[in-house]
């Protein structure tokens, strides 16, 4: 996969990263990987808000 993104983020994600002891590779599959399970938790709050409306 090949992504593209701003000097400035990079520069965030690279020092992110080290603090993380992880490559930036690795940080974005880790962010990645977060961002599916918030949305999934959000996708299923909202079910369950949705069938227990009267």
């Amino acid at each position: 996969m090949t992504v593209t993104i701003e000097d400035d983020v990079y520069d965030y994600l690279e020092k992110r990263a080290a603090d993380e002891t992880r490559t930036v590779p690795n940080l974005l599959a880790h962010l990645a990987a977060i961002a599916m399970k918030e949305s999934q938790e959000s996708q299923d709050q909202q079910t369950r808000d949705h069938q227990t409306k009267p």
